[in-house]
Parts: C-alpha cells; structure tokens; sequence
C-alpha cells in the first residue's frame, strides 16, 4: 500500500533532522519517499503524487469482490 505524503514531505523532513544520531539516513530515505514516489504515481495515475511511504499488509483484507 502506498500513502501519499508529498503534503507533508516538509514536515518529515523537519523530524528526520532532529535524529541527529541518525544523520546518515536522512538523504536515504529522502530518496526512497521520491521513488516511492514515482512508483505510486505510475500506478495509480495520479500526477500529483511526489513522495510516497509503502506498507504491507500482514493479515489479508476480506472484501466482497474484486
């Protein structure tokens, strides 16, 4: 699952640089949001969408139909 976050990529930034013991993960995870990013927007044909975060789901979801 991909959740948009390109409205609030400023804010993770501002988190992410007060881990100053974890400096060295800020511009990784950085890019892995803009490729997250890109792979969000490809697959749902949203242009909008800039950063995005993945998730897995652990359990299945139970739906009606396809």
């Amino acid at each position: 699952m991909f959740v948009d976050i390109t409205p609030v990529i400023e804010q993770k930034r501002a988190a992410m640089a007060e881990m100053k013991a974890q400096a060295h993960l800020h511009a990784y995870y950085g890019q892995l949001a803009e490729r997250r990013g890109n792979h969000a927007r490809r697959s749902s044909g949203n242009n909008a969408i800039r950063f995005a975060e993945a998730f897995q789901r652990v359990t299945p979801q139970v739906v009606e139909a396809l």
